[in-house]
């Protein structure tokens, strides 16, 4: 299990999550993503794009909501 920062785009507030890798290379967030969703609630018909980065060992996670 590995950490993972989230964020909002346009946002400075950080959401640390943990991710979980199957081995079919599946991954599953499985801590913290009802607090980023309690803070800064999607919209029904929401499209998001979710922009993963790794810099070193650090891994991280942008959404972008496209309206």
């Amino acid at each position: 299990m590995d950490n993972l920062m989230v964020s909002m785009h346009g946002s400075i507030d950080t959401y640390l999550m943990k991710l979980m890798k199957s081995q079919d290379d599946r991954a599953l967030i499985t801590t913290g993503w009802n607090r980023l969703v309690d803070a800064d609630p999607f919209m029904m018909d929401d499209v998001c794009v979710f922009q993963f980065t790794q810099i070193d060992d650090l891994l991280s996670l942008t959404i972008h909501v496209l309206n």
